[in-house]
């Protein structure tokens, strides 16, 4: 009996509701196009019950901060059958690696995550095995540690999917790259969740705040400034505006420095990242920094207000048409209020959602040829490997 296919994600996680959307996107599709394959992430992904939910396998490769080192060896000699019922899996049986790490291969970040990668596929577990660099933002590259470290990683891969055009010159100015295509983010067509238990305000308006405007951005008192004038306009034309988090550890630092400032506002958050695509499509108005809370809003046809810290966003706005409704002057009230009014007029907001609907439906279309791709390499690799597919 051949052994199933198995596939490793890595980069995803339950630390963000756009990390866990990417998981989710991935498994949905190569289930369907693969059935009974075997999809493993790193114990670092989330907690059992996390990868349960999901029906994810996971390695002994334990991180630094985890205490136990038990090989899958001594696991088995001590206590047999403990890896199917945990969900446990030999590294070496992973036929191919899909990294969604987002954003992870930048000045922002350093080297580390690219070094990261670059090792594990470099292990004998993994050694020769194909890595595929799903569709995500690179760069900027000008500190020469993280641009010769991405170059390394790029340099193992078998595919690399630059999400835009600026990453598609970020990494052809690290050098000829073959592997490289542009293919845009493949979130949007998850479908929202809609659970019966769900319980939110009849009439409101979203705030996403992202703590890496923050911490990785050029003002972060600018923006936090910027949330507070949002909500108070939100508030003067009775749109009852709420935060729903999208990374709920991180951006309650957001929440509670608002607070500092004397907002205080309900706020709304779900360990489902397609509840939460859900709960957007709900609201009135959108207003929002975390990128994938963007894309779950957009993809749905419906307008929302963004701001961000980094290229990603202008251009997944061009990618949707919208360019006009991101706003890079943090402390240009009247811009602010200008675009608010925009949305507020229906026969502007109509427009609008034809225009994301067909913008929508162009990015799915994309998103299909880049599975073709992908689906294509797995393939050959089973054919060399011969995992059941």
């Amino acid at each position: 009996m051949k052994k199933p296919l198995t596939v490793e994600i890595h980069g995803t996680g339950t630390h963000n509701r756009g990390a866990e959307l990417m998981a989710i996107a991935i498994a949905e599709r190569l289930r369907a196009s693969f059935p009974g394959v075997r999809l493993v992430v790193p114990p670092g992904f989330g907690d059992f019950e996390a990868r349960a939910r999901y029906g994810f396998w996971t390695t002994w490769e334990f991180s630094k901060r985890w205490q136990s080192r038990l090989s899958a060896a001594s696991i088995r000699r001590y206590s047999p059958g403990i890896e199917e019922a945990a969900g446990i899996v030999d590294p070496a049986t992973i036929d191919v690696v899909l990294d969604a790490s987002g954003f992870s291969f930048s000045d922002k970040w350093g080297p580390k995550g690219a070094r990261h990668l670059h090792r594990k596929m470099t292990r004998t577990a993994r050694a020769g095995k194909p890595l595929l660099l799903l569709p995500q933002a690179f760069g900027p590259f000008t500190d020469p540690e993280t641009a010769k470290a991405t170059r390394q990683l790029c340099g193992r891969a078998s595919l690399v999917c630059a999400r835009d055009s600026r990453s598609r010159e970020e990494l052809l100015a690290l050098g000829t790259l073959p592997t490289l295509r542009v293919y845009p983010d493949f979130t949007i067509g998850i479908r929202p969740l809609h659970p019966a238990s769900l319980r939110i305000p009849k009439s409101f308006s979203a705030i996403v705040p992202n703590q890496r405007m923050v911490d990785k951005g050029e003002a972060g008192d600018t923006y936090l400034a910027f949330l507070l004038r949002s909500a108070r306009s939100l508030e003067r034309r009775g749109l009852n505006p709420v935060f729903l988090l999208h990374d709920a550890n991180d951006d309650r630092k957001v929440v509670a420095a608002l607070k500092e400032r004397g907002l205080t506002l309900p706020v709304i958050e779900h360990e489902d990242a397609r509840v939460l695509k859900a709960i957007l499509a709900k609201a009135s108005l959108v207003i929002g920094s975390r990128f994938h809370a963007l894309v779950s809003t957009l993809s749905q046809g419906l307008p929302a207000i963004a701001v961000g810290w980094s290229h990603k966003y202008p251009q997944l706005y061009q990618d949707f048409g919208c360019p006009d409704l991101l706003i890079d002057e943090l402390d240009n009230e009247v811009l602010l209020e200008a675009t608010i009014d925009k949305l507020c007029s229906p026969e502007e907001r109509g427009g609008y959602q034809e225009r994301l609907t067909q913008a929508a439906n162009r990015i799915k279309q994309r998103n299909d040829a880049m599975w073709g791709e992908v689906e294509k390499l797995i393939r050959s690799s089973c054919r060399a490997g011969a995992p059941a597919a």
